[in-house]
Parts: structure tokens; C-alpha cells; sequence
């Protein structure tokens, strides 16, 4: 827990240079698999389109980008298991989250809500957080999304260096 507290104490810093540097709102999620993804802290770019506040609301993990790269890092039996108890929903899951995998980070276009896009990549060191960035699918489409990833990366490694 201290962990936590200590990393979520600091990321605004992180999370406002991030927004700052992409024109985009970015998030710190913190995942408990199979079911919740709960938004710890939100910084907005300076735009006047923009993210709703997110801070505090949970998401099904299974339809979240932060649920999907935290389950990446789990054995596919395992996702599998934390799938729906209707098939289709399993397979989408299961889907999601290999691609997460192959890819190395994950991005969704209009699952979450019509219009938005949000890309995620997992902040290491096992404490089941996600650090992302969301924005109108208007403007942040897949490929500007995708040149996006390194700095997701690095604020997910500045992250991990406020716990140390």
C-alpha cells in the first residue's frame, strides 16, 4: 500500500507533463483483474476538447485498455479464465488481450464510448496499474495514437522511479 500511495502522491507531476507534451488528457488506472479499473489520477492538456473527470469511476476492466495491458502480462490460460461466462464476450477478451500482447501496448477506438480513443501501456513492477492517455477519436486516431506509445513508456518508467 505504501507503494501505491507513494506513486499515485506523484504522478500528477508526471501525468501533467505527459498531457502537456501530447495535447492529451493522461490517466493513472490501477486494475484489479478479473473485474475493476479504476481511474487514480487524471491531468487534462490544455484543450478545450477534451476527456470528461474520470477520477474515482471504475470501468469493467474487460472492456478497458488499462484492464487489457495489466491481463497482457498473465498466461493465457489465465486470461481465459477471467473471461465472460458468455463465450462471445470470453473470445473478445482473450482477443483483446493478445493483441495487447503482440502489439505491446493497447488501444481502443469507440469500445469504451462512441468517439473516444484510449491507448494504455502497463507501468512495470507488479502493482497492477496502467498509465494512459484518452482523447476524441477525431484527433487521436490509431497512428498519431501508436507515435504516442514512447512517451506513455517513459512516464510509466518515471512512474515506477517515484516508488524507489
Amino acid at each position: 500500500a505504501g507503494e501505491l500511495t507513494t506513486l499515485v502522491a506523484g504522478a500528477g507531476t508526471v501525468l501533467r507533463k505527459l498531457a502537456n507534451n501530447t495535447g492529451e488528457t493522461a490517466l493513472l488506472s490501477r486494475v484489479l483483474l478479473p473485474d475493476v479499473s479504476e481511474v487514480l489520477v487524471q491531468e487534462d492538456a490544455d484543450r478545450l476538447l477534451g476527456a470528461t473527470d474520470w477520477v474515482g469511476r471504475t470501468f469493467d476492466a474487460h472492456r478497458s485498455v488499462a484492464g487489457w495491458v495489466v491481463a497482457a502480462e498473465l498466461d493465457d490460460d489465465d486470461v481465459a479464465e477471467m473471461g465472460s461466462e458468455d463465450a462471445e464476450t470470453r473470445e473478445r477478451w482473450v482477443a483483446d488481450v493478445a493483441e495487447t500482447r503482440s502489439r505491446g501496448y493497447a488501444v481502443d477506438v469507440g469500445g469504451l464510448e462512441a468517439g473516444l480513443t484510449s491507448i494504455a501501456v502497463v507501468v512495470p513492477g507488479g502493482l497492477g496499474l496502467a498509465v494512459g492517455m484518452a482523447g476524441p477519436s477525431a484527433r487521436l486516431t490509431p497512428k498519431p495514437a501508436a507515435t504516442m506509445i514512447p512517451r506513455l513508456r517513459k512516464a510509466a518508467a518515471a512512474l515506477v522511479m517515484l516508488t524507489e
